[in-house]
């Protein structure tokens, strides 16, 4: 007599042909270990990243501690030019914005070698700056936190090794520049930045800089965006062209209040 479980059960041939239709499972795979890369092959591979300019300090793992990114230069052709820290992309923000004259921009340099406290290490620059009449200088951009610290000791501390830097650029024939926020955080500078740069469409038509660039005669060399606009009518918005003519150097607006629909510029 059977119980009410085996009755529910299926039968033997059921069962077999279940097994039968289910796919077979692939047998595992199972690799050699790949052998430990030798030191001559670590080295090569290092060579290479130095000499292609990806190193470790530019590779994007997705595990940074801090903020990284890249800015599109405009001066420099929307060349890429990294960041690892917010204050270092205010910092090409603004070098973008309002410098004429940089002909190429490196970020993450050759290391140079500084002697600190009779102690020899290697420094890494932020940036390498050329500009267009031939000089380079190194940039390093940190807060004013960093130099100072929380006591004099390591001010006193910070303060020498910023001079070994500046020893180690000259010595290898670059300028040295220090950048703060002080120096880049600085309003309406940094915010009349972003504007400027915000209004640099490639894409836009050069007819209408053309059309800006021949109703600036009509106007005094001491005039206004509102003026501008005046002449040009109501079928092209004066304030982008403005900025763009600042960029492209045919007028230069206040820089010292914030860019508005009625701001001044001098024509140049």
């Amino acid at each position: 007599m059977t119980s009410p479980q085996d009755r529910k059960r299926p039968g033997l041939e059921v069962r077999r042909r279940r097994a039968s239709a289910r796919p077979e499972r692939e047998p595992e795979r199972h690799e050699p270990p790949r052998p430990a890369p030798s030191r001559k092959a670590e080295a090569r591979t290092g060579e290479r990243r130095r000499r292609v300019g990806a190193r470790p300090g530019r590779i994007r793992t997705g595990h940074e501690d801090r903020y990284v990114g890249e800015s599109p230069m405009a001066c420099l052709g929307r060349k890429l030019i990294g960041a690892r820290s917010l204050l270092a992309l205010d910092f090409l923000t603004v070098t973008d914005a309002f410098s004429r004259d940089v002909a190429d921009m490196t970020d993450q340099p050759e290391p140079l070698e500084i002697g600190h406290r009779g102690e020899t290490r290697a420094w890494f620059p932020d940036y390498m700056i050329a500009r267009e009449s031939g000089r380079r200088e190194l940039v390093i951009v940190r807060t004013v936190g960093w130099l100072t610290g929380r006591d004099a000791s390591y001010g006193a501390w910070m303060r020498d090794l910023v001079d070994a830097m500046e020893e180690a650029a000259h010595r290898a024939g670059f300028g040295f520049r220090l950048v703060t926020e002080e120096q880049i955080r600085v309003q309406p500078r940094l915010a009349n930045a972003k504007m400027l740069l915000r209004h640099l469409d490639p894409y836009r038509p050069r007819r209408d800089d053309v059309a800006a660039i021949d109703a600036l005669a009509g106007i005094p060399d001491e005039s206004s965006v509102s003026e501008l606009q005046e002449r040009l009518g109501r079928r092209l918005d004066a304030f982008p062209l403005a900025l763009r003519l600042d960029w492209l150097g045919h007028l230069r607006m206040d820089r010292r209040t914030w860019f508005r629909r009625k701001s001044g510029f001098t024509k140049t």
